[in-house]
């Protein structure tokens, strides 16, 4: 790990990131150490503070952040206290004061309140650490590294859910089984075969908006924790729940294993403007297809009922 120097006035200067570090921040960008070490980066303030908020699914392992402008400037006034005297300690007593009211304020804000409340676990580190870890091009002032923990706390858990588990089986031992969707939402996803990274990010931040609180993935979905899927949920995948269905068994198959109405979204479905688009009972599962394909055959065979949202000119 890297290791911190607290200097006069608190302020924290950056520290070179052990090589070890960096490199298992690097591989966390391949899938394959994802599985492997059951771990997954968070880039970004707001991001790192909503998984943050739930730690009884995600055990932060390392915060990351560089340097601050506002670190700066507490380094600085603490320095000028320890040279000047008289009227000088004044002057650099006026500054500090004035570099506690701005840090007082940014701990309002929810994003930057971790740093706060995880101030023991944060390394400081450069930004050309920072630069060699991130995924982005520029990279953040902030990264995280984080562990999806088991529900029932067993050794070995998985970012993609319990292995060799029908879905049912599967969802129902991380609390989230059917007879669960009806006390918190009418409506819940699934998607079949979406494999690119941003629109999977931004499927979940809509599922987060409007309460969504499960979304269902075939195998063969991009994968949830890859770093261009995080960054587009912006923080939602803290509070939406992600099931993958094995490869072991049909996905329509799955699905209508779980005992819910199944509406496929589909151009030739009724219009979900209609009374009478989605079933009236509470736990329906709304099933979303391909980008360019749509629904597989096998999945659009186990479907209830379609539904579509019909162009806006043909609404008006």
């Amino acid at each position: 790990h890297s290791c911190r120097v607290v200097v006069a006035g608190g302020a924290q200067r950056a520290t070179m990131a052990s090589k070890g570090l960096i490199k298992r921040v690097r591989q966390l960008q391949q899938k394959k150490y994802r599985l492997q070490h059951n771990q997954f980066v968070v880039e970004g303030r707001k991001a790192i503070a909503d998984f943050l908020r739930h730690e009884n699914d995600f055990e932060p392992l390392h915060l990351l952040k560089t340097s601050s402008p506002a670190d700066a400037a507490g380094t600085d006034a603490a320095s000028a206290r320890s040279r000047r005297g008289g009227a000088g300690r004044v002057e650099a007593s006026v500054s500090s004061r004035a570099h506690e009211s701005s840090s007082s304020s940014s701990s309002l804000s929810p994003s930057l309140s971790w740093t706060s409340s995880h101030s023991e676990q944060i390394q400081v580190v450069s930004s050309q650490d920072m630069k060699m870890m991130t995924g982005l091009t520029t990279a953040c002032d902030s990264l995280a590294v984080f562990r999806k923990k088991s529900p029932h706390g067993e050794d070995g858990s998985s970012l993609y859910g319990s292995h060799g588990l029908r879905l049912k089986d599967a969802m129902s031992a991380s609390g989230g089984g059917a007879l669960a969707w009806d006390r918190t939402c009418d409506v819940n996803l699934a998607l079949d075969a979406v494999r690119d990274p941003g629109n999977l990010g931004t499927i979940i931040r809509v599922c987060d908006w409007f309460g969504m609180r499960h979304l269902i993935l075939s195998a063969d979905c991009c994968d949830c924790f890859n770093p261009k899927v995080v960054r587009a949920t912006s923080g939602s995948l803290a509070r939406v729940k992600v099931h993958y269905c094995g490869q072991e068994w049909g996905f329509g198959e799955e699905l209508r294993s779980l005992g819910v109405p199944l509406v496929g979204a589909s151009m030739e479905g009724r219009s979900i403007y209609e009374a009478k688009a989605f079933p009236k009972r509470q736990g329906a599962l709304l099933v979303m297809g391909n980008e360019g394909q749509g629904l597989s055959e096998e999945v659009a065979a186990a479907m209830d009922a379609f539904t579509s949202i019909p162009a806006y000119a043909k609404c008006r």
